[in-house]
């Protein structure tokens, strides 16, 4: 009978136990799960990513000068001239917001860069940035190139066949307007299927916020509207 007690409070003990890591696994779930679920978020790291740039060239074929928006706030946007509709639809906005901006808009830089060096020469990004504001620059480069400036500004491009589509594959990619500081840092990532309204009110606001920001400092801001 004691030895059955024993065994009865052991079995108990266990199962308190289980229970307790049970929720606290559960629990940390949970907030993981409401973390990434706490929508887009305005965030300053201090880094300088400019020199990623560098080794690129514009839609002239010209290599470009980073010092070209350094000083500057820049709205850097990572897509591909084939893109069938985020791209369009981002840049779109994009101009958009920038022509009601005016003449803010002056003191922003805005550069498209491509995740597609194979197919985007600097003659197709001349001819694709035609159709939206003039303000655009238009990067490509080699893939090396291409691949070094994803990684810097935690860029995510994955090509995958489709043989429906012209060439034969497309490239799936983040879908993010990335805000830099005029010393280059990156300072927030906007949501690039925001209405052309709502990104708007977003670059409206960013001039005033950042001027008020030490380029060293370290903030989280909700973008949400």
């Amino acid at each position: 009978m004691r030895e059955a007690s024993r065994a009865g409070k052991r079995r108990s003990v266990y199962i308190r136990m289980a229970l307790v890591m049970t929720l606290g696994v559960a629990a940390g779930v949970t907030m993981f799960i409401a973390t990434l679920r706490s929508g887009p978020a305005t965030q300053v790291t201090g880094r300088n990513t400019l020199a990623a740039l560098s080794e690129l060239v514009d839609q002239q074929g010209r290599p470009f000068d980073a010092a070209k928006i350094h000083g500057r706030y820049a709205v850097l946007y990572f897509g591909f001239t084939f893109c069938p509709d985020a791209c369009p639809l981002a840049l779109s906005n994009l101009t958009v917001a920038l022509r009601q901006l005016d003449p803010e808009a002056e003191k922003i830089e805005s550069v498209f860069i491509s995740v597609d060096p194979a197919r985007d020469t600097p003659e197709k990004l001349n001819e694709y940035l035609a159709h939206f504001s003039s303000r655009i620059i238009g990067l490509t480069g080699s893939v090396q190139a291409i691949q070094a400036a994803e990684q810097s500004f935690g860029v995510i491009a994955l090509e995958h066949n489709d043989a429906n589509l012209p060439g034969g594959y497309t490239v799936d990619h983040s879908n993010d307007f990335i805000v830099l500081s005029p010393s280059g840092r990156v300072l927030m990532r906007v949501p690039a299927n925001l209405s052309a309204d709502e990104l708007l009110a977003q670059l409206r606001t960013l001039i005033p916020v950042v001027e008020a920001i030490q380029p060293q400092a370290r903030l989280h801001v909700s973008l949400a509207s």
